[in-house]
């Protein structure tokens, strides 16, 4: 039954489509213009919508290339621009000639056949981002200024000949560096969620296709010219598929594939090591001890899977429904004054409130994503963090007492914003355990040359039974009557990831420390 809504689904997307397709064709008979204006605006706006969404994906995910090609289709968006500025008839940069339009028509294409190449270089890897920018911006503007103000670019278009042989070279370059990405997608086809996949393939063919059709024309006007910005608007809807649609409404289908991929090959490394077991016969305590090690890693990888799974389906459909109803509730409050209805609407409004840092735990403890080591200040951090938590403590009877002066003349190589988020969970813990109204937070530290440098939080709350500490980081563990149990969870991961250590000692009735143990970290000479 879900197969045939979605063939359905897919069919009617198809129509529409195609229908969109050939109203855009249409227009060229009403004015050529018009046609090609919307055409272009049509691609600017796929351009522009990349960029927006791997711009604000870049932290969940674990490589750059989403978010390589991303950049880079903004620069193509923003020459395409320029292109549909200058065109032919158009009279906002260059009225009477074709030049300029074919020359920023070259330069969009070379930018986004380049940028669809490299980008498979950041493939599980990390990118400089400002660095990135920096380049493309760049070049960018130099090529702009060439061709614009400096009249330096090599000519693509003289009226009354037609297309130069730098244009039709051109075209046969970037067919070609398109064709050797097509090669690639084929090669790595097992690094991509298979749908994603196709659609890249088929977006890069009908870009090939779109570029043969621009070397054919000798009149802008003409049906080669024509049928090469069809080819493009076919080929930039098929990009929008790959990415939009699937970023947008099946992102967890990109987060998660690492985890799938180690699960899977956790499972061919378990059946080879009991193959080999068996083969055996006899007790093997290392390859024992090797097989748990990787059973234990299996089930820790299926657990996130699923945790990512869950995530994305409450993500998808819960965050809008309590959108709505917070409005709803809003609308309510404001329309009608009534006392009784007005603590009804406050009641509701509490616990949208709930659902969603409901919803932002599993969403944070599922996006965990690798930090980003720079030069920290760790006396700043946990001033930083300290600020943020008094400032969202309602009940103000507590203490809060720090030593930690020593820490000033001390630098670590962390991911601020992980860390940060660290210890206001910590210290946040520390505040709710409170058997009383009063509450007692003291933060210290200690430090040894070439060991670990290690941050006390210490409370004198309620305590935590010993029965439960084994548990206190397991995802969805609480002891609290609110709450997913997923605070400590997280913080376990992020320090895991700095390749330090968190543990807890606490007693009933006389409270709990933590202590988080960090690496990488030097005295300011």
């Amino acid at each position: 039954m879900i197969n045939y809504i979605e063939k359905k689904n897919r069919f009617k997307e198809i129509f529409i489509i195609l229908l969109f397709t050939i109203a855009i064709y249409l227009t060229r008979f009403k004015s050529v213009l018009l046609f090609h204006t919307i055409a272009e605006l049509f691609s600017i706006i796929i351009a522009c919508s990349i960029f927006i969404l791997a711009w604000n994906s870049k932290e969940y995910l674990k490589d750059d290339y989403l978010l390589f090609i991303g950049i880079g289709y903004l620069f193509v968006g923003i020459i395409d621009l320029f292109h549909t500025l200058s065109y032919k008839g158009l009279g906002i940069i260059d009225n009477n000639q074709s030049n300029y339009a074919t020359q920023f028509w070259i330069i969009a294409r070379y930018y986004e056949s380049i940028t669809l190449l490299v980008a498979f270089y950041f493939n599980k890897k990390k990118l400089n981002i400002n660095g990135v920018i920096i380049v493309f911006s760049s070049i960018a503007i130099l090529l702009i200024l060439s061709v614009i103000y400096f009249h330096i670019f090599p000519d693509c278009y003289i009226e009354g000949q037609g297309l130069t042989f730098f244009k039709k070279i051109s075209e046969y370059i970037i067919s070609f560096i398109l064709f050797i990405v097509l090669i690639i997608l084929f090669i790595k086809e097992d690094q991509f969620n298979k749908e994603i996949n196709l659609f890249l393939k088929l977006s890069v063919l009908f870009t090939i296709f779109s570029e043969l059709c621009f070397t054919f024309y000798i009149d802008v006007y003409g049906l080669w010219n024509q049928s090469g910005h069809i080819l493009k608007i076919i080929s930039f809807y098929l990009i929008y598929k790959a990415i939009i649609e699937n970023g947008l409404k099946k992102p967890y289908n990109i987060l998660f594939k690492n985890l799938q991929e180690t699960i899977k090959k956790n499972q061919k490394k378990i059946n080879s090591l009991e193959v080999e077991m068996k083969s055996c016969q006899i007790d093997n305590i290392e390859k024992t001890k090797e097989l748990l090690k990787i059973k234990d890693e299996l089930v820790v990888s299926k657990r996130l899977s699923s945790i990512g799974s869950l995530a994305s389906i409450i993500a998808h459909e819960l965050k809008n429904p309590l959108a709505v109803i917070n409005m709803a509730s809003y609308n309510i409050s404001k329309k009608d004054s009534d006392k009784k209805l007005s603590r009804h609407t406050n009641n509701i409004n509490e616990k949208v409130k709930e659902s969603n840092n409901i919803i932002n735990n599993l969403l944070d403890y599922s996006k965990i994503r690798n930090p980003s080591l720079k030069k920290v200040h760790i006396y700043n951090l946990l001033m930083d963090a300290i600020k943020s938590c008094k400032a969202s403590f309602k009940n103000k009877n507590y203490k809060l007492k720090t030593k930690i002066d020593s820490l000033k003349d001390i630098v670590i190589y962390a991911d601020y914003g992980q860390l940060k988020e660290v210890f206001i969970n910590i210290i946040t813990n520390a505040y709710q355990s409170k058997k009383d109204d009063i509450v007692n937070i003291f933060i210290t530290s200690e430090y040894y040359e070439g060991k670990l440098l290690s941050i006390l939080i210490k409370d004198n709350g309620k305590g935590i039974k010993e029965e439960d500490l084994e548990n206190i980081f397991e995802p969805f563990f609480t002891t609290k009557s609110k709450g997913t149990g997923l605070g400590l969870a997280i913080c376990n991961e992020i320090i895991n990831l700095h390749n330090g250590n968190i543990f807890i000692n606490s007693k009933i009735d006389k409270g709990t420390t933590v202590y988080i143990n960090l690496p990488n970290w030097e005295l300011i000479k």
